[in-house]
């Protein structure tokens, strides 16, 4: 059997395609949603009642895979947001994608995937990861050149990227 592997499942089509392709391989698969505080649904209360009614939790069932919703919006406001204001107040330009990816989805989801027993976390970014002589983990460009998002990853360190997979 192949390794667990966890998904960040944002609910759009390139993290559940994810998802659906590492089944299809074999692998066992584990989905993390997490909540930054702006979605545009408020699913994520205190109330686990309505937690229990959160849409992502139907399409983890559809594709058969347990989906956790996890809190990071103190994390998202302090590490992103935040970050985003005071460059931006400061007449620059921020990538908050740039600054997300390493922080958060491969820093604190990264973590918890680990930490649920995942080998890997995956996530639907059109990119490559290729291994060196030495096995050191280095990032390329995706195949498709016209939705290659490599760009956004490009601070991701050879260990994050070790234990990521871009299917």
């Amino acid at each position: 059997m192949k390794p667990t592997t966890a998904v960040a499942i944002s609910g759009g089509v390139d993290s559940l395609m994810a998802a659906c392709l590492l089944k299809e391989q074999g692998h066992q698969v584990i989905g993390i949603h997490f909540i930054t505080g702006f979605e545009t649904d408020s699913c994520f209360t205190q109330d686990r009642r309505a937690q229990n009614q959160h849409p992502i939790l139907g399409i983890g069932k559809q594709l058969g895979i347990p989906v956790e919703i996890v809190d990071v919006r103190s994390e998202f406001q302090g590490k992103i947001v935040d970050y985003f204001t005071r460059t931006y107040q400061r007449g620059q330009t921020p990538n908050p994608c740039m600054r997300c990816n390493p922080t958060v989805k491969f820093g604190i989801i990264l973590s918890l995937a680990l930490e649920r027993g995942a080998q890997k976390l995956a996530t639907g970014h059109y990119a490559v990861i290729k291994k060196d002589q030495t096995g050191t983990c280095h990032l390329f460009k995706g195949f498709d050149r016209h939705k290659d998002q490599s760009y956004f990853l490009a601070r991701l360190t050879p260990d994050q990227l070790a234990s990521a997979r871009f299917p």
